[in-house]
């Protein structure tokens, strides 16, 4: 299933703390050689501790200080 429009979209404001630290643990994904089976669509964020996630579902459920990085934003 494609991810919709509104998860697709880049956010209007984004702390460049908060897009390295989805960078990093993208980057640790994709050398660690270890996969799920399912596409990566993004990560998401805490705004206030930069906890990250790894994000496969088209319709990722976010925590109220959560964000969504696509992977076009992570490459």
């Amino acid at each position: 299933m494609p991810p919709t429009p509104e998860h697709t979209a880049p956010p209007m404001l984004l702390e460049p703390e908060a897009l390295q630290a989805a960078r990093n643990v993208y980057r640790d994904y994709h050398q660690g050689g270890k996969r799920l089976g399912k596409p990566l669509l993004g990560v998401a964020v805490n705004s206030d501790t930069y906890h990250t996630t790894l994000i496969f579902s088209a319709k990722p459920i976010l925590l109220p200080r959560e964000f969504f990085v696509p992977q076009q934003l992570l490459a």
